[in-house]
């Protein structure tokens, strides 16, 4: 009996599971957004010679600013962890 019951339950998840997948297969087509494709075949072209150019060009400056924010922020780790003390802030317990 408990074994029957297992089965009926995996094959109805199984169905759903298909149902669902088989639905958003089908559907995906309406969840694509073109999204920045506009701005770079408009725009993109009176900037740099290709298209291929601008894209590389957008995620490298997006790459620039990521390293920028990390080393900043161990300087920053850096400086509180090893600098405990060394810098006055004016305040009255600094003495």
């Amino acid at each position: 009996m408990n074994s029957s019951v297992r089965k009926v339950a995996m094959a109805v998840a199984l169905l759903a599971f298909s149902m669902i997948f088989l639905n958003s297969v089908f559907q995906f087509s309406y969840l694509i957004y073109p999204g920045i494709n506009y701005i770079y075949q408009a725009v993109g072209v009176s900037i740099a010679p290709n298209l291929v150019t601008n894209i590389v060009f957008d995620f490298r400056g997006f790459d620039t600013l990521g390293e920028a924010l990390i080393l900043v922020s161990a300087v920053v780790t850096t400086m509180l962890v090893f600098g405990r003390g060394k810098v006055n802030l004016g305040g009255d317990d600094d003495e």
